[in-house]
This record gives C-alpha cells, structure tokens and sequence, in this order.
C-alpha cells in the first residue's frame, strides 16, 4: 500500500437562518503549491527556506510555527481561507489568489468571519486514514451576487504564505444577504 497527503474542498451557501441554499460534493483539491513543500520543510528539518509571500516578496520562511498558522479570528481577513475571482490555472508558483476577494460590505465585498482548524479524525480499521478540516465563513453583504471562482489556503502572522489554491469549477454563486462556508480537508490513508 502506498500512503498519500491528499486534499478535498467542498462549499456551502446558506441563509441568515442557516437554512442550506446549495452545497457541493466534495472536490479533490490538486493544488498544493511550493510554498506548502517549504513550509514543511522548515518545520521538519528545523532550517529556515525562502519562499513568495502573498505580496510577492521572497522572504525567509523562520523555523518556528508562529508563521504556520492558519486559524485568524473575526478581526484577521488576510489569511487562513480565502476566496477569489480569478480563473487564470493554478501554478506550482502561485503565490497569491489572482484576483482575492476583499473584506468589507462594498460592492463584490465578502465579510469574513475566521478561518478555524478541526480536531483530527483517525480510523485505524478498515480505511486506515486520519483528517482534519479547515473551515471559514464568508458573509455577503455587498447589494449584489459575487461568484467565487478561485479559492486558497494561507498560513500566516506578520507575513502570508499561500499555501494551496483552487479554481472552482463552475464558480459558486453567492447572492447578496447569502453566506457561504468554505472547507478544506487534508487527510492521509495509509
């Protein structure tokens, strides 16, 4: 058997009354970028590496987890998950969302509400495999409809470093008043 790192997304619009209006299946997510590979190369080897932070600036990637963090709070709206409009193809190089969506109430504007990290889920019979999720809440309150058609995954303090990105087949409306939920999910089979 061969043990694999894979990723999976899936999104959900729902009203004030969180009545689900459209949810997805679960998409395998194919877009880790080299970013991603940099970040666990520091934590695991305790060197530091350079990569593109979202700004586009090579920065040192430090060795300690202070810039591995993906859950942000109410207040924090440039990383954990973010969504965008962009629809040019992901590249290993990617640093940033082509065209990110941008926190506030003004016209194609989301309201983010955090990025939060789920406890793991280990099953050691049948399937053998362990996950975890990462979710966000996305409010639109712009006065019109807002189609997602690009979504990433940052680590971040001082500095965000993309992590995966996703274009999302389709697009995913999200009309004015709706919110949505956006889920990562990494997980390992062995």
């Amino acid at each position: 058997m061969s043990s694999f790192i894979k990723a999976y997304y899936q999104m959900e619009t729902f009203d004030d009354n969180f009545k689900t209006i459209k949810k997805t299946r679960v998409r395998r997510a194919r877009s880790f970028v080299a970013n991603f590979i940099k970040n666990v190369y520091t934590l695991m080897s305790g060197n530091s590496y350079s990569g593109y932070n979202s700004a586009g600036v090579v920065t040192a990637l430090p060795v300690n987890n202070w810039y591995h963090v993906i859950s942000r709070g109410l207040e924090y709206s440039s990383g954990g998950i973010q969504c965008g409009t962009g629809t040019q193809a992901v590249a290993l190089t990617d640093y940033t969302l082509i065209s990110p969506i941008s926190h506030g109430t003004d016209a194609g504007e989301f309201e983010a509400y955090g990025t939060w990290v789920t406890l793991p889920t280990i099953i050691t019979s049948g399937t053998q495999e362990a996950s975890f999720g990462i979710e966000a809440i996305f409010h639109n309150n712009s006065g019109g409809s807002i189609t997602v058609q690009e979504i990433g995954l940052y680590t971040t303090i001082n500095v965000s470093f993309l992590m995966l990105r996703d274009l999302v087949s389709g697009g995913q409306i999200v009309n004015d008043g709706e919110w949505l939920k956006v889920k990562y999910t990494i997980k390992t089979t062995v």
